[in-house]
């Protein structure tokens, strides 16, 4: 079992506390040794502020965390209002996620989880539209792109984002889950004819399935290095619904992120003792074990969700080549804004972008581009 300082143990056996019923906490706040400045900040890093206000409970909760409770249920409060807004005005289909759905669909209550943004899934055609409604209504396009510039970030990425400066949110929309390169191909049509309703201050909203949140979640969390213990969070509260284990596991497999899903479940069990179902079989996929047990070591560590480790992780917990393969193929050919942003090509010559972005990446790292794309 890896160790933890007493302060990050203390969090864990507070989070542990909302899914082990027998789990007591026997620390007498009042006088403990524990670093409080050190709990607060990592609690706030890794997002699980609420969490472990209410494991605590207001009479044990120091000032401060209770502080930072309500700091974050007056945001997510606003946030889900301007979700409402948003929503009343847009003429096209929309699914939102994460955020506040996630936060009602799992937690039962807007103001249980920390996010800092808004999601929206749209469908692909229906982007100018979208766009064109929130610039109406004052919001701000925060990539400035070109015409053509746009229609290859559409094909190329999977989200645009958009700030309201007068509310200081941003709307992050979606036409794709994942970017183009992690090969996550969850099909925008399907999620919308799976989606469920979940009631959003007294109105009904589209959300995700829960079968649909689980994957796109685990895509997430392991494509980040579960480095926030919120992800491994919203896995364990996802597990305590009612799912379809075996369209959850058939769909994963279909979508080549079986082990993914795997290692998501196995960290809500065995970091945070949440009840998950049995998904041993004889031909469970034994990296997941690897792979959580790299997780557990690296918990609340401080790295940057871009250096080699974290996207080697990634390439480890798929387990089809082709989606390998295709990784490698898509980071070094497929252009970005930054390529587009340093070097200014014509109209005209706009297609070979996909040639100067390997010849701009060999320049800039050199030897070091060996190991990046390895």
């Amino acid at each position: 079992m890896t160790r933890y300082s007493p302060e990050n143990q203390f969090i864990l056996d507070c989070l542990r506390s909302h899914f082990k019923s027998d789990l007591e906490l026997k620390v007498d706040y009042s006088h403990s040794s524990l670093n409080w400045g050190h709990i607060l900040e990592s609690a706030g890093r890794n997002r699980v502020v609420p969490l472990l206000y209410m494991a605590l409970g207001p009479s044990q909760a120091p000032i401060a965390l209770k502080k930072e409770f309500d700091i974050n249920a007056l945001q997510s409060l606003k946030l889900a209002a301007e979700l409402r807004t948003v929503l009343a005005f847009l003429d096209v289909p929309a699914i939102p996620f994460k955020g506040p759905l996630l936060a009602i669909q799992a937690y039962g209550n807007v103001s249980y989880r920390q996010f800092d943004d808004l999601d929206l899934l749209i469908y692909r055609e229906d982007f100018p539209l979208v766009k064109a409604a929130l610039l109406e209504k004052g919001y701000l396009m925060i990539d400035k792109l070109n015409a053509h510039q746009e229609a290859a970030f559409l094909k190329s990425q999977h989200h645009c984002q958009f700030l309201n400066s007068k509310l200081g949110i941003i709307l992050e929309v979606h036409w794709q889950i994942a970017p183009k390169i992690y090969s996550f191909d969850l099909n925008v049509s399907d999620i919308f004819e799976r989606s469920e309703k979940a009631k959003v201050f007294g109105q009904e909203i589209l959300t995700l399935s829960r079968e649909d949140n689980l994957l796109v979640l685990s895509e997430h969390g392991t494509r980040h290095y579960w480095s926030r213990l919120a992800w491994i969070c919203d896995i364990a509260k996802l597990c305590q619904l009612e799912l379809n284990w075996d369209e959850t596991l058939n769909r994963a497999g279909c979508l080549g992120i079986k082990r993914a899903t795997l290692l998501a479940v196995s960290l809500a069990r065995d970091i945070l003792g949440a009840g998950t179902p049995d998904l041993s079989s004889p031909d469970v996929d034994k990296a997941v074990p690897l792979l959580a047990t790299e997780v557990e070591k690296r918990l609340f560590s401080k790295f940057s969700p871009t250096d080699t480790k974290t996207e080697l992780f990634y390439i480890r917990a798929r387990e089809r080549s082709m989606d390998k393969l295709r990784y490698y193929i898509y980071r070094a050919f497929v252009p970005t804004q930054e390529d587009w942003t340093i070097i200014d090509l014509p109209v005209a010559l706009f297609p070979f972008y996909s040639l100067v972005r390997p010849v701009r990446l060999m320049n800039r790292y050199r030897s070091k581009v060996v190991k990046w794309l390895r």
